[in-house]
């Protein structure tokens, strides 16, 4: 470890597939009766779970191209290798886990995933929540340990706060470039042409697995921010 990770094709996969459920949330909501008005983070994650599964069930071909790579439902706040990387319990766990289709020898099934925070972000729940408590857990080892990716899922509502701006104010504060390891970003994931653009940053992981003397390394974030309406 850490694993060699996804490739830009992989993340864009996945950043299709959740822009896709989230559409077809508010037409299917027979699924899951959840208002995202009046939600909060495990009300809406568990709702997308329930969407990407109706999907799957009947209209799977929208989904084909995710399901070449990861099991086309993800499994939602996961229990399955839910420690962090010292092995520890935790209390806390991703919204969101996509696990591959196939993992190749010497690769843990339980931790060479995709691994997805979710916050929602409105006036009352600004950067520091979604920093504070969904990127830090990415960079201090507690998620995605394994792997040199993540990404956070941003549900967006009543807020003008937006990508890039926003968090890059935020991570530019003062002790702010400590706290997050802060290397680089937010840069604009290239491969991804929608119009609210998804944007990467970059933090160093200066822990050590342990027994060894090999640093985890540094990991990329993905960012994608969605509108509720």
């Amino acid at each position: 470890m850490p694993y060699g990770g996804f490739n830009d094709l992989e993340l864009l996969v996945v950043e299709k597939a959740l822009r896709l459920v989230w559409a077809e949330a508010g037409k299917r909501t027979h699924c899951h009766n959840i208002d995202f008005r009046k939600a909060n983070e495990d009300q809406i994650s568990s709702a997308l779970c329930l969407v990407f599964d109706n999907i799957w069930a009947y209209d799977r071909t929208l989904l084909s191209d995710l399901a070449t790579l990861f099991q086309a439902v993800p499994e939602f706040n996961s229990q399955h290798g839910a420690v962090d990387y010292l092995g520890r319990a935790l209390k806390f766990r991703p919204d969101f886990t996509f696990r591959r289709i196939y993992t190749p020898p010497g690769m843990s099934v339980l931790n060479g995933c995709l691994f997805i925070e979710a916050k929602v972000i409105d006036p009352g729940r600004t950067m520091g929540t979604y920093c504070g408590d969904g990127l830090l857990r990415f960079v201090d080892g507690t998620y995605a340990w394994a792997v040199p990716q993540a990404m956070m899922f941003g549900y967006v509502h009543q807020t003008n706060q937006q990508l890039p701006n926003s968090l890059a104010d935020h991570l530019q504060r003062r002790g702010k470039r400590e706290t997050y390891k802060f290397m680089g970003g937010p840069t604009a994931f290239s491969p991804s042409r929608f119009s609210n653009r998804s944007y990467t940053t970059l933090h160093d992981r200066d822990w050590t697995y342990p027994g060894t003397t090999r640093p985890a390394g540094p990991i990329k974030v993905l960012h994608l921010w969605l509108q509720v309406t």
